[in-house]
Order: structure tokens, then sequence, then C-alpha cells
């Protein structure tokens, strides 16, 4: 199995309802996303994908995000809490649908901070 990893950076706002109730600040991060993706055979190229192309793609997979302002604010987080959890399998299902055959995207890792991270894998 080979894998590849590229990763980007995007800033946006949210605030979480909190277990007990109370709702946060909003406040901004600066997202960090990792998107892996795998294949069982390299091609004759002698690589997984172009790097430059997986960077294109999770670029365009997290610009509505990055241009929403609050991802409160989003359709998609506007009945849910905008986690970091959620974030990662919501990033992972747009990007699923644009890696090629026979390409298997692996997982999606979203940073919250530096030392706060969450992954989704299937």
């Amino acid at each position: 199995m080979h894998s590849i990893s590229v990763d980007i950076t995007f800033k946006a706002e949210h605030h979480l309802l909190l277990p007990n109730g109370q709702k946060e600040q909003p406040h901004v991060h600066d997202w960090q996303v990792r998107a892996s993706v795998t294949t069982e055979q390299l091609p004759d190229t002698g690589w997984v994908m172009d790097f430059h192309h997986l960077i294109k793609l999770l670029n365009e997979t997290v610009q509505p995000l990055s241009v929403a302002g609050c991802l409160n604010n989003l359709p998609e987080f506007n009945h849910t809490n905008p986690t970091a959890e959620r974030l990662a399998r919501y990033i992972y299902q747009i990007l699923l649908t644009k890696i090629p055959n026979p390409l298997q995207l692996a997982e999606v890792t979203v940073w919250e901070t530096k030392n706060c991270r969450a992954t989704y894998r299937p």
C-alpha cells in the first residue's frame, strides 16, 4: 500500500454549544487539514497522485468553509455543532467525490489548534 498526504490551512470562525448548555463565544481558528490518499499499486509514473493536484482538490473542498466566515452559518452545520470531528467528516465526504479511481481517500485530519486534532476515516 502506498500513501501520500497534503496539508493546507484556512481561517474560519465557529462557536459550540457546550455539554452544560452554555454557548461558546464565537472565535477564529487557523484550521489545518490533512488529506491522505492511498493505492495498492503504483502506476508507471511512480507516484500515487500529483501532490499539487491533491492540494488543488483539497483547497476547492474547503474554500466554501473559509469564505463562509462562521461555520455555524453553513447549512451543513446549521443545526449541529461544527466540531473538528464533524468538520473532518464533512471534508472527507466532499473530497471523496473528487478523488479519481482507483485511488482511495484514506482519511482526513483537522487541527483546531496546534495540539488538538480530529481524524475521520471510514
